[in-house]
């Protein structure tokens, strides 16, 4: 039985090639899409979860109140020294601290590295991070030791063995290499290449309970209440600081698994992904999946017609339903299976690109991955018996006294095709809107003026002790070349390098005083970042007082200070000693964030020249090449201890919206596949209508019907299938968006040129797939179709 099954199945294949080629391509398509998806779902929720106790490890985080952010993600470094002491739920503790990029050499091996915590030597208790050489209970115990991972160890000792060799570090301090890991997993919410002991972190301000320094873990006790231990909290900081200290701190507790898809506070440690991205992936794998099925159920059920005979002699013969049904779904899980098998092919062809397009680098091995391989295999098989279901049921279930007398019921299955064929064309022309809106919104964020010039800004870090303090000088040596326009040095930058600090405004009571970000730069960062001044003037060597006793606010800080008149008033920053000083200048609002956030206060001054940390330098687009050349020719000179590097600003600031940047390459492949398959589907449609029409269009062309007549005819009732689809569409689109957008402080109004564009985009597409076989039925000779009438 089986075998004169699968005899049928592949004579029907060959007796209809275009149908069978149209749902294996388009089943392979969406198979293929799910996988890929399903690639990336499973390894988003896979983050933090190989670590043992991941159901007792938590982080510490607190909210903040009058801060310029809802939460941070570093905590001072003894709440949880002394939280460990007090609470008996706690029985582990690690700190990390981010260690700053830093020249590492070994012999010739010199190189930038960035990739490093200082840590507690608790780690190893709490995460299971697999120790390869070395003892997890003492290798981050001694000052200066530092355990490395394998990668690191290969690419400084090669085949040498590390343990007990040395590293030096800014070419300065030797840290002994006292352990070596194996390479953190991927999937991991912070990865690093070595950790260094954190009793050599000599920072002065460790200790101090209000510096929001160091990120922290607690590995919790079976059965400890992560809520009773965040409660405890407030107790503890009461005892340490001041009681209105304490209150502007809220600490809670993150669990691990959480935090990469769950959380996205200020200070985290490596950008985190979102769970928003989790959902978007698998609705269009989903939805790219389904539009296959529809197809196969379109064709099939159109083809209904072809098979009928077949039917009613199978049941005249003494088939049941039972048999014709298992038949049918058998065809069908036939034609997944060979779908299947194209769409392996199809996986590898597109898993760079779709690592590319993700940021993630997934690997698919289906003779060891055997839970992916089974996945791949249930999909085929869901696929082939959802989208055989239908057409079984159907066929299986007509009358075979009606059938041999060629009388076949056909409102219902008329009316779920068109129904189906709005469905798909919906989901296409929602795809096609939202791909448009993303790209709007994109490329509104990158010509909207951000209020300085990002262009042309060549950014090189300053890595020597001796360049911070003669920055001057090497401003002056940097200016030599014509191609170089001006010079700056700060502390950080624009792009969400702001910092935060505690500071004290004339005339505000302290419980009123706005979030304040704060930008340390010196006299020629406004000019060389060409930021426009309000009013006042800007920081100037020919005022010298503006080093120590000046400040600069935005036109948004002094509308929040409630200064109508800014010029004058009074600033000062106690907790870094800085005295009470008058603003000389208000700059005009700029953008030093993410379209995300509004616009809001900021403030400059000029800090002691250690802390300056980039060079910014504004060259001319003439001669870029020729420009950098001299730039590294010139620090080789000047520090000829350390390597040349930069970086483009522009390049830098551009990260801050990379993840709509991916979603909207994902939207635009996606609505491309969509519309490959829904016109596939249509296409065989189109044939099979015609094929069906045949007679009547050879009368027609008798009476004299020109062609172009007959392809109206032909293609008029598909064309409204599209529109209602795209009537369908638009409101959900507009609304989805409209969701989207809202995330923007600043965003593009939605008009109605993106749904013009779809809904033609897709009545185009539609007609180019249907009129070739309209035009195909129109030129056939009449004669032909009615020859034995």
């Amino acid at each position: 039985m089986l075998k004169n099954y699968l005899k049928i199945a592949l004579r029907n294949f060959r007796r209809h090639k275009i149908t069978s080629f149209i749902n294996v391509v388009g089943l392979a398509i969406g198979i293929a899409c799910a996988a890929l998806i399903l690639l990336y779902v499973r390894h988003e929720l896979s983050y933090d979860r190989y670590h043992q106790n991941k159901d007792r490890i938590y982080r510490l985080v607190s909210k903040v109140q009058g801060a310029s952010y809802e939460a941070v993600a570093k905590v001072p470094g003894p709440w949880s020294i002394e939280a460990k002491k007090s609470f008996p739920e706690i029985q582990h503790v690690a700190r990390f601290v981010f260690f700053n990029e830093i020249l590492v050499s070994r012999g010739e091996k010199r190189f930038y590295e960035s990739g490093g915590f200082f840590a507690d030597s608790t780690v190893f208790e709490i995460f299971s991070f697999a120790l390869l050489k070395g003892n997890p209970q003492t290798a981050l115990v001694p000052p200066n030791a530092v355990v490395i991972t394998e990668a690191f160890a290969q690419k400084y000792f090669g085949d040498e063995g590390p343990l007990g060799q040395t590293l030096q570090f800014d070419n300065q301090s030797e840290y002994l290499v006292t352990g070596v890991m194996r390479n953190v997993p991927t999937h991991s919410h912070f990865t690093f290449d070595f950790l260094v002991s954190m009793a050599t972190y000599a920072n002065p301000r460790r200790d101090n309970w209000e510096w929001l320094q160091f990120y922290t873990y607690l590995l919790l006790a079976p059965g400890a209440s992560p809520a009773r231990v965040a409660e405890k909290f407030p107790t503890l900081l009461q005892q340490h600081v001041e009681a209105a200290v304490a209150s502007n701190y809220t600490p809670y507790l993150q669990p691990l698994t959480d935090i990469h898809l769950r959380s996205q506070l200020f200070r985290e440690m490596q950008a985190n992904s979102d769970i928003a991205y989790v959902y978007i992936f698998s609705a269009v794998g989903f939805f790219i999946l389904l539009i296959a099925c529809i197809n196969f159920m379109n064709l099939t059920t159109a083809r209904a017609a072809t098979r009928a005979r077949e039917v009613g002699v199978r049941k005249v013969t003494g088939a049941d339903r039972t048999q014709l049904v298992k038949q049918f779904l058998g065809e069908s899980i036939l034609v997944s299976g060979f779908a299947l098998l194209l769409a392996m092919v199809v996986i590898d062809l597109l898993l760079p690109a779709f690592n590319f397009l993700t940021g993630r680098e997934l690997a698919v091995d289906y003779f060891d991955d055997k839970i992916f391989s089974l996945s791949l295999v249930g999909i085929a098989l869901l696929v082939g018996a959802v989208s055989g279901s239908y057409p079984a049921f159907v066929l299986s279930g007509f009358k075979p006294v009606n059938v041999l007398k060629g009388k076949l019921p056909q409102s219902s299955r008329t009316w779920l095709r068109q129904g189906l064929v709005v469905f798909q064309f919906a989901i296409s022309a929602f795809l096609m809107i939202a791909t448009g809106i993303v790209y709007n919104q994109l490329d509104y964020i990158q010509n909207k003026r951000l209020g300085f010039n990002a262009e042309q800004l060549v950014i090189v870090p300053i890595r020597d002790e001796g360049m911070r303090l003669k920055y001057e000088t090497v401003k002056h040596e940097l200016l030599q070349h014509p191609n170089i326009v001006s010079v700056a040095a700060s502390g950080n930058l624009p792009g969400g390098g702001d910092w935060g600090i505690p500071y004290e405004p004339e005339g505000i009571p302290p419980d009123q005083i706005p979030p304040m970000r704060i930008l340390a730069v010196d006299q020629d960062f406004v000019s060389t970042f060409q930021i426009e001044l309000a009013t006042g003037r800007s920081f100037s060597k020919d005022h010298p007082s503006d080093m120590t006793a000046a400040f600069m606010i935005n036109e948004e800080a002094a509308k929040q200070l409630g200064w109508s008149d800014p010029l004058g008033k009074t600033i000062a920053m106690s907790r870094i000693q800085r005295p009470a000083a008058p603003v000389i200048g208000v700059l005009k609002d700029f953008h030093f964030r993410s379209m995300h956030e509004k616009i809001g206060p900021i403030m400059f001054f000029i800090p002691p020249p250690d802390w300056f940390t980039v060079f910014s330098v504004r060259i001319r687009p003439e001669n870029v090449a020729g420009t950098l050349a001299f730039l590294e020719r010139k620090w080789t000179a000047l520090d000829p201890s350390r390597p040349f590097d930069y970086t483009f600003f522009d390049e830098q600031f551009g990260q801050l919206h990379l993840a709509e940047q991916r979603i909207g390459q994902l939207l635009g492949y996606v609505a491309v596949l969509a519309i490959f398959i829904a016109g596939l589907g249509l296409f065989g449609l189109a044939a099979f209508t015609a094929q069906q029409r045949t007679k009547e269009i050879g009368v027609r062309k008798v009476l004299g019907a020109s062609v172009g007549g007959l392809v109206l005819l032909l293609s008029k009732d598909f064309t409204k299938l599209v529109l209602l689809g795209f009537i369908v569409a638009a409101p959900l689109a507009y609304y989805a968006m409209n969701r989207w957008l809202a995330d923007f402080a600043y965003r593009v109004e939605i008009g109605i040129g993106v749904f013009v564009l779809a809904g033609l985009l897709a009545l185009m597409i539609a007609w180019l797939t249907v009129s070739y076989q309209s035009i195909k039925a129109a030129l056939a000779n009449p004669v032909e179709s009615l020859r034995y009438e």
